[in-house]
């Protein structure tokens, strides 16, 4: 059974645009309203470490020059995953949100932890083994190709992938939250892989 501390319980919290720097340059995702760029929190309260201020994240924005007419549409949509996040304590299979920001009517910020592995999609896709040979052979040739950070990924790692998954999707459950979309492009991996 998957747990998490509800002492550790975290809100994500109405930001000033100054907190935080998009970087418009390094798009991580696109959607129909907007995108998922990189960027940098800045003096944040939830940062508790002078060491982690600047700290690397990821912003979904939603901006009605991007959004083809249907701001209102996203933005509502926003706002309604803000409420959802806001009431999910901190999980380790979870992303964790630091905050939100819409500094007008017509944009929208959600400020999130940077998961630095990419979607399960990608991984699932890189590392797709070409021959009927060997998985973990196969896993390890496709990751060398890429020069990503993975070395070599056994059936038990994909274990792994499968119970954290069903370990985020277990907490969800019991606090009465249904994903709605969940599949491999929504699943993000940390930078170790996990």
């Amino acid at each position: 059974m998957c747990s998490s501390d509800p002492n550790k319980s975290t809100r994500a919290l109405a930001l000033a645009r100054s907190d935080f720097t998009i970087d418009y340059k390094q798009m991580l995702g696109k959607g129909t309203a907007g995108g998922v760029f990189g960027g940098i929190l800045h003096n944040h309260s939830q940062i508790s470490s002078p060491s982690l201020q600047g700290v690397s994240v990821a912003i979904k924005a939603i901006e009605s020059k991007r959004s083809n007419g249907n701001a209102d549409i996203y933005l509502e949509q926003m706002l309604t995953e803000v409420d959802m996040f806001q009431s999910i304590p901190k999980h380790k299979n979870i992303i964790h949100v630091f905050g939100f920001c819409s500094p007008s009517p017509t944009e929208c910020f959600l400020i999130m932890e940077l998961c630095t592995g990419g979607s399960l999609l990608e991984f699932l896709t890189k590392n797709r083994y070409r021959n009927s040979g060997d998985m973990a052979k196969g896993l390890r040739r496709s990751a060398n190709l890429l020069g990503t950070m993975w070395k070599e990924y056994s059936n038990r790692d994909l274990l792994k992938f499968a119970c954290d998954v069903a370990c985020g999707v277990e907490y969800q459950e019991q606090l009465r939250i249904v994903h709605g979309d969940l599949a491999c492009r929504n699943i993000l991996l940390s930078g170790d892989g996990t």
